[in-house]
């Protein structure tokens, strides 16, 4: 299958990306550390907190980045801005209608609390290897898989 879009085209919407919303990243990382921080703590609004943080996110990565962004190059893009944006609706609905959903960390010991950080830290800071952005793209999914499915929890009760 061919993707409709260069290398050089899909790292330049990064780009633009980027400097459009700077230095909007630095509460962008912010929340996502609150979020994080936030699941490990059995507070009294810990999860409307989470639930809220990763909505907005959710919603954001939608509509700012694919839809305003990434459709510049890849007119599907609409499609997965609609779907994240349709992802993002859950988190509230579950968590403020239903009151079903929580946020919990499987791994309880502070070693494996400091990994996840450090690995969190650690994998906003990779860099492009020079060569093929498949493979890179292959490492990015790969490792953000590790973190989505096997270390924090997500729970409808």
């Amino acid at each position: 299958m061919q993707i409709p879009f260069t290398a050089e085209q899909f790292l330049r919407v990064f780009k633009q990306y980027n400097e459009t919303i700077w230095p909007s990243q630095i509460m962008l990382y912010l929340f996502a550390l609150l979020a994080v921080f936030f699941s490990f703590i059995k507070g009294k609004h810990s999860q409307k907190i989470i639930s809220t943080i990763l909505s907005l996110m959710w919603i954001w990565m939608g509509v700012v980045y694919h839809i305003l962004y990434f459709s510049s190059i890849n007119k599907a893009a609409y499609i997965f801005g609609g779907a994240f944006i349709l992802q993002g609706i859950p988190f509230f609905y579950f968590l403020f209608l239903q009151k079903k959903l929580t946020f919990h960390v499987v791994c309880s010991s502070w070693l494996c609390r400091w990994l996840l950080t450090l690995f969190s830290i650690k994998f906003t800071r990779i860099k492009r290897p020079a060569g093929d952005l498949h493979k890179f793209m292959l490492i990015v999914v790969l490792l953000s898989k590790f973190v989505v499915f096997w270390l924090p929890s997500i729970s409808i009760v």
